[in-house]
């Protein structure tokens, strides 16, 4: 029976006694792709510590046309995001690589996805392509993949060859996978994206400087804080908050960085917040920085600083670029004397500060999750068919 058969005849079966429970039709009768997505270990799949990881794949769930039909598979912890399939790796088998890998091949098996997506650790997605022939295994990488030499690079030759695709968070790492390994698998560019829509940026801004990373050296942490600690005093009534996390990782950069915030209350720093903080703090920070030593993959906080409407100076690394476009004033060099004549400059010019900020969001649209997670949802539907024909 055509679909329009079908509702046009939805009256006469009612009153022949047969209810019906007929979802609105989208001029597909295809079942809706089932999806199962493996967070690596160590990701905090909720709303307490959530990485950057666990955020872009709570939102590209969120965002999905195929959201019922997607299951994460997360390391287990008490609280894991709602509204979203989560099923947890228990604490007996993801203290090892092989024990997790045998586990989650079980329940895959089970569960019989059409397409798998493995985030973040190549190993994992190697093996499961390995372990189930007949579905699909897709790489979603969020950092630049490191050159190998010699048995090491073939290995991971033969790792990519098993795989449907590589899904790269930014043309960056795309740039750098394709050059470095020409001969693998074909790779895809989606940028991370955010529900531009559930930002509320507040008009009257805080006299707020405001920098969210890892306790991490390349984040350009210790410049920031000694361009910080020669500006704020020369401004009364601006204050600088660092939300920071990891601080285990680095204990001893951790406690530098403490050291060199001092006890005056002019710079604040506040750790492991939830990411519902974090996101107000935005919404009401004057001016965000993200001055990264290191090349960024992405730069999720640079979108979250758009979106929140605040005025961005940026280092403009890696992926940094791709986010801000010219929404931004980028440092042509990470050091404590840039980020204080780029401070000084965005402090005193409040028009300067409004135009960044309006056209950061203007900016944040582009990667508006509705769109990217169009794109994601293509690439899998592309790869099962492919998976389809062969």
């Amino acid at each position: 029976m055509e679909p329009a058969s079908l509702y046009m005849n939805r009256a006469a079966l009612q009153k022949n006694g047969v209810t019906l429970k007929i979802p609105p039709f989208n001029g597909s009768l295809d079942p809706p792709l089932r999806v199962a997505i493996i967070m690596p270990r160590g990701m905090f799949f909720g709303p307490e510590q959530a990485t950057s990881i666990d955020l872009c794949v709570r939102d590209f769930v969120g965002g999905s046309r195929f959201s019922k039909s997607t299951t994460v598979f997360a390391d287990s912890i008490a609280r894991p995001f709602r509204d979203i399939d989560v099923e947890l790796v228990p604490h007996s088998v993801r203290r090892t690589h092989a024990l997790r890998i045998g586990w989650l091949w079980w329940r895959l098996r089970r569960s019989a996805p059409d397409v798998v997506v493995a985030h973040h650790h190549l190993p994992t997605a190697a093996w499961l392509a390995r372990l189930l022939p007949g579905v699909p295994v897709l790489f979603h990488v969020h950092n630049f993949i490191k050159a190998k030499a010699g048995r090491a690079h073939r290995h991971r030759v033969r790792q990519f060859g098993r795989l449907a695709g590589v899904i790269c968070v930014s043309d960056a790492v795309r740039g750098a996978f394709e050059r470095d390994y020409p001969q693998t698998t074909r790779a895809v560019t989606v940028h991370n994206g955010l529900d531009v829509g559930a930002w509320e940026p507040a008009t009257a801004r805080d006299r707020t400087i405001l920098l969210v990373a890892r306790a991490a050296p390349v984040k350009g942490i210790r410049e920031a804080v000694m361009a910080l600690r020669e500006v704020l005093p020369r401004h009364p009534g601006w204050r600088a908050v660092l939300i920071l996390s990891e601080k285990h990782v680095e204990p001893a950069f951790s406690a530098e960085i403490e050291a060199m915030a001092g006890k005056d209350g002019s710079i604040a720093i506040r750790w492991q917040l939830p990411f519902s903080e974090i996101k107000n703090a935005t919404e009401q920070a004057a001016i965000a920085m993200v001055p990264s030593v290191w090349e960024e993959p992405f730069g999720r906080t640079a979108l979250e600083a758009h979106a929140g409407g605040a005025a961005l100076i940026s280092s403009g690394t890696g992926g940094l670029r791709e986010v801000s476009d010219d929404a931004a004033v980028y440092l042509s060099e990470v050091t404590a004397t840039q980020l204080a004549a780029e401070l000084e400059a965005l402090i005193v010019d409040p028009d300067l500060r409004q135009t960044l900020g309006a056209k950061g969001l203007s900016r944040a649209r582009v990667f508006d999750l509705l769109e990217v997670s169009k794109r994601l949802d293509a690439v899998y539907e592309s790869v099962k068919s492919s998976k389809a024909r062969t």
